[in-house]
């Protein structure tokens, strides 16, 4: 029985959509747009199934925040698009998404999206 790395199966996937995805934010975040990858929670049902619930977080910049909102929007949804076959990859039973919006950084000031998605994976 293996045990599956959500965060890495996710980072792993979108990557291999040619999303630029990490586990946490970049040192360097003038990469342009990029997605950060983290479980939230969610239950081990019994030996086989697990429920993570996973928040992907979309950042970009912008020549403003009105053009940084709007190109974290847009990798949002780029974004949604490719979880939404996730749940074709093996071991991988259902991805749902429950939530998505607008979730600025004021710190950083960097446009950012957050999605929130319910996972089953089976092991």
């Amino acid at each position: 029985m293996q045990i599956i790395d959500i965060e890495q199966r996710i980072i792993d996937h979108l990557s291999s959509y040619g999303i630029a995805a990490f586990g946490e934010v970049p040192k360097n975040t003038h990469i342009g747009e990029f997605v950060t990858v983290e479980r939230t929670g969610g239950d081990k049902t019994n030996i086989v199934f697990d429920h993570p619930v996973v928040a992907v977080q979309s950042w970009a910049e912008g020549d403003d925040e009105v053009s940084a909102r709007y190109r974290a929007s847009r990798l949002s949804r780029k974004v949604d698009e490719v979880m939404l076959v996730f749940d074709q990859e093996p071991g991988i039973d259902s991805c749902k998404r429950n939530a998505l919006g607008n979730f600025p950084d004021l710190d950083r000031k960097l446009g950012r999206y957050q999605a929130v998605y319910n996972i089953t994976t089976t092991y």
